[in-house]
């Protein structure tokens, strides 16, 4: 019986170092909902700005208002406008990011 490094354990039970895989472009792209269009990004974003909004803005003012610095009747059209202005924020970075996603796919 074979011991060190030559025993048939070794053979059977390690993995080797390299494995070929075939692995494609195809396999690497990111899948999208309805080809990636732009009303499917602008539903995105302005569900993210709305929850931003909510998150940051509404719990601010809300802290703001119990400690009695509120912004009175202003409450909810700053909300809203902050989650248009993130929702809006949000839609034009994703669209110049996949814009030239696309132009770097080309390239390849």
């Amino acid at each position: 019986m074979a011991k060190g490094w030559d025993r048939a354990s070794l053979d059977r039970n390690v993995r080797p170092d390299k494995i070929e895989r075939n692995i494609s472009q195809r396999d690497l792209l990111i899948p999208t909902l309805g080809n990636g269009g732009k009303l499917e990004l602008l539903l995105v974003s302005a569900a993210c700005g709305l929850m931003l909004a909510f998150l940051w803005v509404w719990t601010t003012l809300t802290v703001l208002t119990i400690l009695g610095f509120g912004v009175g009747r202003w409450f909810y059209p700053f909300v809203f406008g902050a989650a248009v202005l993130g929702a809006t924020a949000i839609f034009a970075f994703g669209c110049w990011d996949f814009e030239r996603n696309r132009r770097w796919v080309e390239e390849i």
